[in-house]
């Protein structure tokens, strides 16, 4: 026969089991509802800056990221 110990660890580890299975389940059968439509005019400027508007005129298309800054 299991020592009184052993019985209240068996029935702890059973008990998390089944709460994070629980959990797994619902979680996987829940959405985020994560929006697939953008919502600003061309977002990745595929069009070049068309819909953006730049103050001063200061908006230039570069073709290249910039260089990094030297380490300090």
């Amino acid at each position: 026969m299991l020592g009184r110990t052993t019985l209240r660890r068996s029935l702890a580890a059973l008990s998390a089991v089944a709460v994070i299975g629980t959990g797994l389940a619902v979680a996987g059968t829940v959405s985020a509802g994560a929006v697939s439509t953008n919502l600003v005019a061309n977002s990745g400027f595929e069009n070049g800056l068309s819909g953006w508007v730049c103050s001063s005129g200061s908006g230039t298309a570069v073709s290249s990221p910039p260089v990094p800054a030297a380490p300090r």
